[in-house]
């Protein structure tokens, strides 16, 4: 195996990690923005999150998509900031040049000895110095290292209750699960595919614990509406052209215009698609307002907004239709 060691954190690998698992079909640019960093800047933390198989890397024909590797990203959605390290420990000690660093870093007492050391052990084309610091970066994240005098970096093993937060975790999951399901209906749970369903779980755990801010989870929120309602017209109307839908406004008037829902549902879509819109394009250049902000009560709002429409959706679909909202 060819290793390669970007210079990148461990914060922006796990924050990868989250995006891979919300966003289907992820690419650059959409890290890009997730992320907030340059295109090259991104382009490394993909590959840090790929070395520690996190995502998973496929070749398109001009593009590369990053696809979560499961149930890990799951876990890593829904942990809280302080419990996802312990996510990350386990990747990383599985890592074989981290290993190496360590056990070089032990003897040798000098992490740039233990970094060329490590960078001519496995034939890395990056430099030493880039190798220290992400090795020392994710080491310290961890819970393995920790920061001394003068920058340097001693072994100390974190002592954490391992056990327990991944029960926590796993609790969480089971807890947030249950009300998705009360509350788009049964009927609805069985024609959203499994990873969809876990996606809707893992974003209402996020709204639970107040940890992101709503910015990002109104994000991650129009992405999941945006496959889950594609993936529910082609289940109701297998036929149906989605091909010039950008966007959920959009994909939402053409389910009115093939007759997939009613009149009234069309502000489900409306609203979902300019809360997107306001969080995540640039400002409106025809209008004198700063970029916009959003509270977390209006985010939770959207999120209850997006299950009650996959429900009506859905009751619409029925033969006779029925007319829930």
């Amino acid at each position: 195996m060819r290793y390669r060691i970007p210079a990148v954190t461990a914060e922006q690998i796990v924050l990868t990690a989250i995006g891979a698992y919300y966003f289907q079909n992820l690419t650059l640019k959409k890290l890009e923005k997730w992320l907030g960093l340059s295109s090259s800047r991104a382009k490394n933390a993909t590959k840090g999150a790929s070395e520690l198989n996190f995502i998973t890397e496929i070749k398109k024909n001009e593009f590369t998509e990053y696809k979560p590797v499961l149930p890990l990203c799951k876990y890593l959605a829904l942990a809280k900031a302080e419990e996802r390290p312990v996510i990350f420990r386990q990747q990383l000690l599985e890592y074989d040049p981290f290993l190496f660093f360590k056990e070089r870093l032990l003897l040798e007492n000098n992490q740039t000895t233990a970094a060329t050391q490590t960078k001519n052990r496995y034939n890395i084309a990056a430099d030493w110095n880039i190798i220290q610091g992400s090795l020392s970066d994710w080491g310290t994240y961890a819970g393995i290292f920790a920061s001394s005098s003068g920058g340097r970096i001693e072994i100390e093993e974190r002592n954490w209750n391992t056990a327990k937060i991944w029960e926590e975790i796993i609790k969480r999951s089971g807890e947030a699960r249950t009300y998705i399901i009360q509350r788009i209906g049964s009927e609805a749970a069985d024609k959203i595919e499994r990873e969809d369903l876990e996606r809707l779980t893992t974003l209402l755990g996020e709204y639970m614990d107040l940890c992101k801010p709503p910015k990002d989870l109104t994000i991650c929120l129009a992405g999941v509406a945006d496959t889950i309602f594609t993936k529910l017209a082609k289940v109701i109307k297998p036929e149906i052209d989605l091909s010039g839908c950008l966007g959920i406004i959009q994909l939402f008037e053409k389910f009115k215009g093939d007759g997939l829902i009613a009149n009234k549902h069309l502000g489900f879509g409306h609203l979902l698609g300019q809360l997107r819109n306001a969080v995540d394009h640039d400002v409106d250049r025809t209008t004198r307002e700063a970029e916009w902000e959003i509270d977390m009560d209006t985010s939770r709002y959207a999120f209850e907004m997006m299950l009650s429409a996959i429900r009506s959706v859905v009751a619409f679909s029925k033969s006779p239709p029925q007319y829930i909202l």
